[in-house]
């Protein structure tokens, strides 16, 4: 039989019983190529087993797909959103390098190595003996019983393991507000092409406001309210002010009015110049009126 190019990756069974098969089916084609991608050995530019240098760019072009005929392309929002998901479900932890981002798959060796899965030879062994005639049928009762009875205590080979991917722990609701923080503050990186790093000072005046109850959507509100003010924007736009705590619910609710006022401004600058214009032209013509009647 010809050989398939291009080598292979695992996939474990226990995936249908993962977080992230309750996730758009986006999260299992990224996860799916982010397992594609990582280094099957290690010494490959320093890299180590599981791990993959890659872009935000590169991150999107994967991610592009097809609805019909209409391309459709994630932005970077959306991207980092997925991955930090896949990073708070232990699956991935990434880092920022010199060379980009790194990439690394948790317990790569462990699922990606074929000795840790049973072998169909091992299985048709046991399915093969629980079918034999001569198998004790009062034993088989016995292990029925054993395993369907609802009341039995479970063993320590029932209790899940931790570095099982359906069994990791959910985030904590300050994990969750901490990786909430961190998306705020990148939103405002790509915002105003800004380099506001993940500071404790930065991110404690975000967690505060989302724990008040505010939502991510109107931090980002705010960050948009005050970039569209020039003003503001070129001397005060940095966490620490737009989410002080005497400030956030004022900035939240304006509407805009600045920006209304500065259209207002220069429409009437515009109205203003046309008649300066038009005046100019019918003095210019009156004047040349009068010199033809000399």
């Amino acid at each position: 039989m010809e050989k398939i190019n291009g080598g292979y990756i695992l996939l474990a069974r226990q995936i249908l019983n993962s977080e992230i098969m309750d996730k758009p089916p986006m999260f299992l084609k990224l996860w799916v190529w982010m397992l594609e991608r990582a280094h099957h050995k290690n010494g490959y530019k320093g890299l180590k087993r599981g791990q993959f240098l890659t872009s935000m760019k590169e991150l999107q072009d994967a991610m592009t797909h097809r609805v019909g005929a209409r391309i459709v392309r994630p932005n970077s929002r959306k991207v980092r959103y997925m991955y930090e998901r896949l990073s708070n479900c232990h699956m991935i932890d990434r880092s920022n390098v010199s060379e980009g981002m790194l990439i690394t798959i948790l317990n790569y060796n462990k699922y990606q190595d074929p000795k840790n899965y049973e072998r169909p030879s091992e299985l048709s062994h046991e399915l093969s003996h629980e079918l034999s005639p001569l198998y004790n049928k009062k034993e088989c009762r016995k292990k029925e019983k054993k395993n369907i009875t609802p009341h039995s205590p479970p063993t320590e080979n029932d209790a899940p393991k931790e570095s099982d991917p359906a069994c990791v722990k959910p985030p904590t609701k300050e994990e969750r507000i901490n990786q909430m923080a961190k998306l705020v503050i990148d939103y405002l990186n790509d915002l105003a092409g800004k380099n506001f790093q993940h500071s404790e000072s930065s991110l404690s005046k975000i967690r505060g406001r989302l724990n008040e109850g505010f939502t991510v959507e109107q931090c980002f509100q705010v960050c948009k309210n005050k970039w569209e003010d020039p003003d503001f924007k070129n001397k005060y736009f940095r966490p620490t002010t737009l989410f002080r705590p005497s400030l956030f619910e004022s900035y939240l609710n304006e509407n805009g009015s600045k920006q209304k006022m500065s259209k207002q401004r220069a429409k009437m600058a515009a109205t203003v110049e046309l008649f300066a214009r038009r005046y100019h032209e019918r003095r210019n013509q009156d004047r040349c009126d009068r010199q033809s009647d000399f």
